[in-house]
């Protein structure tokens, strides 16, 4: 559902970003639709990682780390961005971007425990 909500801020964003009166509020509104969807897949992985009950227990401890800390990362910057678009909606912005663009790079392979 959250997925699903993504088109409106994008929508608002794309209305009022050369508004320069509207425009922390449009990056405000986009930034927290962004947020959204990384704090409902971050709470489903601390779920299905916690004590390994819903994930390939083979997977080494290391790596569930390590996707744990990218994942609250991920809300942290998301919500930093949130933070910081009262202030500036072009910095806020740039903290969204950097962090989508970053999970575009190719995911790192899983690495099991032998």
């Amino acid at each position: 559902m959250c997925i699903a909500f993504l088109p409106f801020p994008t929508a608002v964003l794309a209305e009022y970003m050369q508004d320069g009166d509207h425009r922390n509020t449009a990056v405000t509104l986009y930034a927290f639709g962004l947020l959204l969807p990384a704090v409902c897949w971050f709470a489903i992985w601390l779920y299905g990682s916690w004590g390994m009950r819903l994930i390939d227990r083979s997977l080494a401890p290391g790596f569930v780390r390590f996707l744990t800390r990218q994942y609250g990362v991920s809300v942290g910057i998301y919500t930093i961005a949130v933070l910081v678009s009262f202030a500036s909606g072009v910095v806020a912005l740039g903290f969204c971007v950097v962090i989508t663009a970053l999970y575009l790079f190719p995911p790192r392979r899983p690495q099991y425990v032998s």
